[in-house]
């Protein structure tokens, strides 16, 4: 009965000491977890421009402003292909032994941890994800704003002839007046593109994407001119390379 009453109460404390170190271990990889998905989403164009990117862990570790514990490892990804995204993970865990029997695999992003070991695991498809809906939401909405210009300008035609495609200069020709669109026979930077601020009464500095690139835009190439309906083509640059591409549609009703 002695024993149990002075080992007792020490196993207990024992106990609680682990329970309240895993609590704290746990606590920090969240924190670290939390300043990486931020890190990853301010800088996601640049992280995953290349298939390979290998920051250096005290670099990472700088810039998030933490202080790393024994047996802190990072591990990144090459570049992985989603859905619609290409994207990196990246896996924060602690050391437990010597030598670490965890096991990463870069080029799946899979991550096997050793016995015991606490990690952390940032997927950045949902991060490219989400860059990848706001670029296409804001193409679109500039698209619908070439669309209703093209609707007033049918409307204010008294003939309302649908052969005149509005998206272009309506003289038929690249001759254009102070309220047409220009010839843009080649993708150009929608900044300097046409004075869009008198056009469409907005400022095209908010035209870009997600991952800070100008959209290009093109009335003739990706673009139908033959016959109704006519389009004109919106695009953007993914930093893994290829583009998104969105077309403003003549409205016929």
């Amino acid at each position: 009965m002695a024993f149990f009453f002075v080992i007792g109460p020490m196993f207990i404390k024992y106990l609680e000491q682990i329970d309240a170190a895993e609590t704290n271990e746990s606590t920090y990889l969240d924190d670290v977890s939390a300043k990486l998905v931020e890190l990853y989403s301010q800088n996601a164009g640049a992280i995953d421009q290349n298939v390979t990117y290998s920051p250096d862990p005290n670099d990472i570790w700088a810039s998030l402003n933490v202080q790393p514990k024994a047996g802190m490892r990072l591990a990144v990804s090459t570049r992985l292909t989603g859905n619609q995204v290409q994207y990196r993970r990246f896996v924060v865990w602690l050391q437990r032994a010597n030598p670490d029997t965890s096991a990463f695999d870069p080029a799946t992003g899979t991550f096997t941890p050793g016995t015991g070991v606490p990690f952390r695991v940032i997927d950045g498809e949902p991060i490219q994800g989400k860059k990848y809906e706001i670029t296409l939401q804001r193409m679109q909405m500039f698209a619908s704003m070439l669309q209703k210009r093209f609707q007033t300008k049918f409307e204010a035609d008294p003939l309302r002839t649908l052969t005149i495609n509005h998206f272009r200069p309506i003289s038929g020709t690249c001759t254009t007046t102070t309220d047409d669109i220009p010839c843009i026979d080649t993708y150009a930077n929608v900044m300097t593109a046409a004075s869009w601020t008198s056009l469409l009464s907005q400022d095209p500095a908010a035209w870009t994407s997600a991952w800070g690139q100008p959209f290009t835009v093109s009335n003739l190439q990706d673009s139908n001119t033959l016959n109704p309906p006519f389009t004109m083509a919106i695009r953007t640059a993914l930093p893994w390379s290829g583009s998104v591409l969105v077309s403003a549609i003549q409205p016929l009703n």
